[in-house]
């Protein structure tokens, strides 16, 4: 009997491990995404963005000696990418993601009701508490000529994005872009593996500006799970938007982000962070920032801007500045209380909407697979992989909590053809069918 219990806690611990292991981290796309779309360009566009480029550095420069600070509205319109059948598009959830970045960005009461938890050693130990400042932007539903909400439900053929410009186009399956000078777009759609999202930088082609974030990560209640809940991982995409470079250079580490108050990282840092020595290799060894919104930890462990950010981010909003015609954004707004068909979300009990969600991608597949799992809430999540013909295929059982996980699955020896993917967690039951072709 002794030994048959060493061995189920040696079993739980082996599970709890693999659980970890299979945390998904999120990543942030801006920087690859755009050195490698840059590489695709034509001649002549290439030439434009390096013009334009240069020409915002330079205003960027004379500017911010004399910038006059002002509060600014930003129009959103989101852009819902969904497959058929398989998702349902919670149109509410964009109401508690702007929530969500006016408690980021603004300093109205707007999104003031979340209490960050600002306990970090060396916020105050560093001093961080005397740089840090909201940016003076507030965020609205934006709402069309034709009194339209800024909520876009387009169904699509298209399983996983790839991290590119194909969703901002209805050609390519997407959604076409509200106009990108007034308007700041968000295509909210499934990406594959880690990636949170990427943004467009200001001084970019207009025709695919805007912002692309993983549904995963998206909101704060009915897709977003812990620890990537309080809706920070768009807050963080629309600093890149508004001019903000992230804490690090994955191509180049220590490069710095050329805003003066805030420490030089050599890399991101990711998962909660608390520890007040978390040093930076970089030339002086600073400590770094982990609780800036522009750094990639957990979000309750992410809650603050610097002066140094708002004097960048308003710079940007100018007058003659790449984002200028933001500023109008306050008669673009919705003028009208969410329509009735908003109420839908409402009725769905907790239980209806918290189920546990499952992706294998790619599918089909060769000779693996990853198996994308979302739990509601902590349990035993038992996977079992068959055959048509009702062959055991694969096994396992995974100790989780609630969040993002990630488990690869071998299929080299398998023949080609239809596998049934099994899930069971809690008592709910989720199927899906991977293909494996040779």
């Amino acid at each position: 009997m002794k030994h048959l219990l060493l061995s189920l806690v040696l079993l739980g611990l082996t599970l709890s491990i693999m659980a970890q292991e299979t945390r998904t981290y999120r990543r942030y796309a801006t920087q690859k995404v755009t050195t490698r779309l840059d590489t695709e360009l034509s001649v002549t566009d290439k030439k434009i963005n390096k013009d334009k480029e240069k020409e915002i550095k330079k205003f960027t420069v004379e500017k911010e000696r004399s910038i006059q600070y002002r509060s600014v509205v930003i129009p959103v319109v989101f852009h819902f990418l969904y497959t058929q059948g398989k998702d349902v598009v919670y149109e509410k959830e964009a109401f508690f993601q702007l929530d969500a970045l006016n408690r980021d960005f603004s300093d109205s009461i707007v999104g003031q009701n979340y209490k960050a938890n600002k306990s970090h050693l060396a916020y105050q130990k560093e001093g961080f508490d005397r740089k840090e400042s909201k940016i003076s932007v507030s965020f609205c539903l934006a709402e069309g000529s034709k009194k339209e909400l800024g909520i876009v439900k387009q169904s699509t053929n298209v399983a996983v994005w790839s991290p590119a410009h194909a969703m901002k186009s209805k050609k390519t399956g997407g959604s076409d872009p509200w106009d990108t000078e007034k308007y700041l777009n968000v295509w909210v759609v499934h990406l594959p593996d880690t990636v949170g999202g990427y943004a467009q930088m200001p001084g970019g082609l207009s025709a695919y500006d805007g912002i692309v974030i993983d549904y995963r990560f998206f909101g704060t209640y009915y897709y977003a799970r812990k620890p990537y809940h309080l809706g920070r991982t768009l807050s963080h995409l629309v600093g890149s938007y508004l001019g903000l470079h992230e804490l690090w250079d994955e191509d180049t580490p220590c490069s710095d982000d050329e805003v003066d108050d805030t420490p030089i990282h050599n890399a991101p840092n990711y998962g909660p962070l608390n520890v007040y020595q978390h040093i930076s290799t970089c030339d002086g060894y600073p400590v770094e920032m982990t609780m800036n919104i522009m750094d990639a930890t957990d979000d309750a462990s992410a809650f603050m801007f610097t002066a140094g950010q708002k004097k960048r981010i308003q710079t940007m909003l100018a007058k003659g500045g790449p984002r200028e015609k933001l500023g109008q954004g306050g008669s673009l707004c919705q003028k009208a209380e969410p329509p009735k068909k908003l109420a839908e979300v409402e009725v769905a009990t907790l239980a209806e909407i918290r189920q546990l969600t499952i992706l294998a991608y790619p599918n089909p597949t060769n000779d693996r697979f990853i198996l994308a799992l979302s739990p509601p809430a902590a349990g035993t999540c038992e996977i079992q992989i068959l055959n048509f013909s009702g062959r055991l295929m694969s096994t396992q059982q995974l100790l989780l909590d609630e969040g993002n996980y990630q488990t690869q699955i071998e299929t080299q020896s398998w023949a080609p053809g239809l596998y049934l993917i099994h899930c069971r967690m809690n008592g709910q039951t989720v199927n899906q069918t991977i293909s494996v072709v040779k």
